[in-house]
This record gives C-alpha cells, sequence and structure tokens, in this order.
C-alpha cells in the first residue's frame, strides 16, 4: 500500500450554543466559527443573505510527523474523555460532533481503525468523516476480475 497523508479538525454543531462557550469548555481555539441565527458573510467576510440555522466551531488538530490517523485519533480521543457529559450534551440538545479527516494519497492506501477506538469516539458521540483525495493520475480505474 502506499503512504498517506492526512489532516484532522474536530467540528461541532449545535441549533443554539454560543461558539465561545465550545471553546471555553475544550479550551481550544476554533479557526473558524458563526452562532446560529448571527449573519451569514462570506470566507472573505462580505455579507450575505440571511442568517445561521446552526451554531457552527471546528478546530484543525495538529499532529506529530509520522503519528498514524489510528494513533492520533486514540491519543486525541483520550485527551477528550474528561468532556464526555458536554460531547453527549450537544448530541441530546439536537448537534453533533466529528473528526473531520482529509486523507490525501496517490494511490491504494488504508489504515486500520480498531474497535476499541470507534468504541471510545461512539462512547462520546463523536463521529468520523473521511473524506478522500486520491490522485487522479490512475492509468485503469476498473478492477481486474479473476475467474477462479
Amino acid at each position: 500500500m502506499n503512504p498517506f497523508e492526512y489532516k484532522v479538525s474536530l467540528r461541532l454543531e449545535h441549533p443554539s450554543i454560543d461558539p465561545e462557550q465550545i471553546s471555553e469548555k475544550l479550551s481550544m481555539p476554533p479557526d473558524i466559527s458563526w452562532k446560529a441565527g448571527s449573519r451569514r458573510i462570506s470566507p472573505k467576510g462580505k455579507p450575505l443573505e440571511g442568517v445561521y440555522e446552526k451554531t457552527y466551531w471546528s478546530c484543525a488538530l495538529e499532529h506529530p510527523a509520522g503519528l498514524g490517523l489510528a494513533d492520533f485519533l486514540a491519543n486525541f480521543t483520550a485527551g477528550l474523555a474528561t468532556h464526555k457529559p458536554f460531547f453527549k450534551w450537544i448530541r441530546t440538545g439536537g448537534g453533533r460532533s466529528e473528526y473531520f479527516v482529509g486523507w490525501f494519497s496517490n494511490g491504494n492506501s488504508g489504515e486500520m481503525l480498531s474497535f476499541d477506538l470507534l468504541g471510545k469516539l461512539s462512547d462520546l458521540c463523536i463521529d468520523l468523516s473521511l473524506d478522500v483525495y486520491a490522485s487522479t493520475d490512475r492509468v485503469n480505474t476498473t478492477p481486474e476480475v479473476h475467474n477462479c
């Protein structure tokens, strides 16, 4: 298998919480956030029509070079365990939390995420979202079929 690179963000959505409360609770500043009910703006700050329906909060998570995705998620998730009631409150209040993973590869790649790790994400009500960015210079995109 080919090596891959990844980027991870922790993202939360909620119908009404103030994003500053999320930052305070998790002791993390967001890279981007907005509050439900506030006027929409473009990424460049231009006012848009309407208001945001939900609060959104996102923080890019830095990982050490060479650390595999599964190990990084396990380590970071362990640090979030003390916030379990908060993540459950987000979910029961109509919100959601997720790890958003950007997966960058130039070919066939993969990594195993253990049931233990997935169970810990489930216990914290954190979804896992994979966004794969694969190379487009593949010669043959049709899988080879073997008759046995």
